[in-house]
């Protein structure tokens, strides 16, 4: 699955990041100088994918999840318990789900579906949720030899 389309995607339809969603290279830095971007922000990780075990009958039938997670950070120094920072999440996955949830992202995908969140990580500066997302989709190859495979 691609990281672009969703960045794209959440930057025309989630008004509360002001475009900052961006891709993987950016979150490192962001996450070990958690005051250099402004909040809330968010980072979309691709590249996980699985496969099931393929059935074959002359075809090879396999289905194929991809997933891909949204990493939210937000302030977390409005009160002492972090309160408004746990609550500013919700907020933002409120304007998330719709967003992401149906959304196809290519031919042969049935629409992306939450499989959960979590808290990633909390400081007196900022809170850190992963929240992750997944698309399944069947590929099917005929089967071929080793020897067609090779030619």
């Amino acid at each position: 699955m691609k990281a672009g389309p969703i960045i794209e995607l959440l930057r025309a339809n989630c008004p509360s990041f002001s475009n900052r969603v961006v891709g993987a290279a950016e979150f490192n830095e962001a996450f070990v100088n958690e005051t250099a971007l402004p909040v809330p922000h968010a980072f979309v990780i691709t590249g996980f994918s699985a496969g099931e075990a393929a059935q074959t009958a002359g075809i090879v039938t396999q289905a194929l999840r991809d997933e891909a997670s949204v990493v939210l950070c937000v302030d977390n120094t409005a009160d002492d318990n972090g309160y408004a920072g746990a609550d500013e999440v919700q907020d933002l996955m409120e304007e998330i789900w719709p967003v992401l949830i149906g959304w196809v992202p290519a031919t042969g995908y049935g629409g992306l579906q939450f499989e959960g969140g979590s808290l990633l990580d909390a400081t007196r500066a900022r809170l850190w949720y992963v929240a992750d997302f997944y698309d399944s989709m069947t590929q099917q190859n005929a089967a071929m030899s080793e020897e067609a495979a090779a030619a």
